[in-house]
């Protein structure tokens, strides 16, 4: 077997790599590219670890990417709800979690409809399209740029912004120019959100920023720059794990043309076909932690200081959970997937990607009975946490 965790190997396909490790070590401290962790492979074990309060998440206690170095991107990264850990009492997430619920996402379902709408309107002459450039990725970014009420002549700037500075949530790939561009992206985004934040606040709109101003629990509010923090982190992981989503579930469509035909034939099918792309092809393929104090997985000790690989992907192809779990299948009945993680460190943000994916993708099936993968294969990006197409070419008709 090949270095467990090998990057090369993982961006192409890492199913078969995550299937020998369910069989033949499940929990095993190895040798990895940044060092040596504790790999956890298996479903059960996977929800033991995103429970337990002796596993922080990894950038937790300072543990930011060396790669960031001293950069604004390195400074603005610990401020993010996704890297504060929830098991402690956290005032900034309870007041997120009441502004920015479910309910509020859903009262935007009928824009991201006439967005989608738009986004798939083609020349009848063209019969191909990128499924990443030409519909997942502008239309995960228009959704989030209408959540956070970025008006239309700003959508250039957070399309230049956001796929440099969400690197700061994966560095390693990204060579010294790279991280260079991550710091200045997020540092330009940090300052144009503070400003749209300040605006909006002698006005607080009908909308997802809105309700994040006015929220209140008793004397508490949340503060600009934690506003701000929140815009920065949906306009970077959450637009990239809803742009994923909708890649990485129209890919699967594309590829699985009788499924693509349930879905066309009955949208009531539209929730199970999104909950089955996020186990199948999860954008979120792992969860870092890191351990507080000593514990056990298992019967395996893990010491404090010890980094810990939770493996989300691998636990969404579990056979002890899901009968044929390598077979795409959108009515599939079964476990809750892991894909945004487990109890109170779910992502708080995945039920943008949800609603999004939930209107992009039977629309996308509509539009195109006959679609399905070009010739020339995609490419996912060379990235370890969030498993992303950068070009899928699909054929749209004859």
């Amino acid at each position: 077997m090949p270095r467990p965790l090998d990057p090369a190997v993982l961006r192409e396909d890492p199913y078969p790599v995550y299937a020998r490790l369910r069989e033949k070590a499940p929990i095993v401290y190895a040798q990895l590219v940044s060092g040596k962790a504790w790999i956890v492979s298996r479903y059960e074990d996977c929800v033991q670890a995103l429970r337990d309060p002796s596993l922080e998440l990894a950038a937790v206690r300072g543990r930011i990417p060396p790669e960031l170095g001293e950069g604004p991107a390195a400074r603005i990264l610990p401020r993010l709800l996704a890297v504060q850990d929830p098991v402690e009492p956290n005032r900034i997430r309870a007041l997120v979690a009441d502004a920015f619920t479910a309910r509020e996402v859903e009262r935007l379902r009928g824009a991201v409809q006439r967005l989608v709408k738009r986004s798939l309107v083609r020349d009848p002459e063209k019969l191909s399209m990128d499924l990443v450039e030409d519909f997942a990725a502008p239309v995960a970014l228009l959704a989030v740029a209408e959540l956070l009420s970025v008006p239309p002549e700003e959508h250039a700037l957070l399309r230049a912004w956001q796929p440099r500075a969400v690197g700061m949530f994966e560095p390693e790939g990204l060579g010294p120019d790279g991280v260079d561009a991550c710091h200045v992206a997020s540092e330009e985004l940090w300052s144009w959100f503070a400003a749209h934040v300040r605006r909006n606040r002698r006005r607080p709109g009908d909308d997802i920023l809105g309700a994040l101003l006015r929220v209140r629990r008793g004397d508490q509010c949340l503060s600009d720059d934690e506003v701000v923090a929140f815009c920065v982190q949906l306009s970077t992981l959450g637009c990239r794990l809803s742009e994923a989503l909708i890649g990485n579930g129209g890919l699967a469509l594309a590829q699985h043309p009788a499924q693509a035909g349930r879905l066309r034939r009955d949208p009531s099918l539209a929730v199970s076909a999104v909950e089955e792309c996020l186990r199948f092809d999860s954008p979120a393929q792992l969860a870092l932690r890191v351990a507080v104090r000593d514990t056990s997985l298992r019967g395996f000790v893990i010491e404090r200081g010890q980094m810990v690989y939770v493996l989300l992907g691998s636990a969404n192809r579990d056979p002890e959970l899901y009968d044929e779990p390598d077979r795409f299948e959108i009515a599939r009945r079964g476990p809750p997937h892991l894909t945004f993680g487990s109890g109170p460190r779910s992502f708080q943000s995945g039920h943008v990607a949800r609603m999004l994916a939930q209107v992009a993708l039977p629309a996308l099936v509509r539009s195109f009975p006959q679609l399905r993968p070009a010739a020339d294969p995609p490419r996912h990006r060379p990235a370890f946490l969030i498993r992303s197409l950068e070009r899928c070419p699909v054929v749209l008709g004859d």
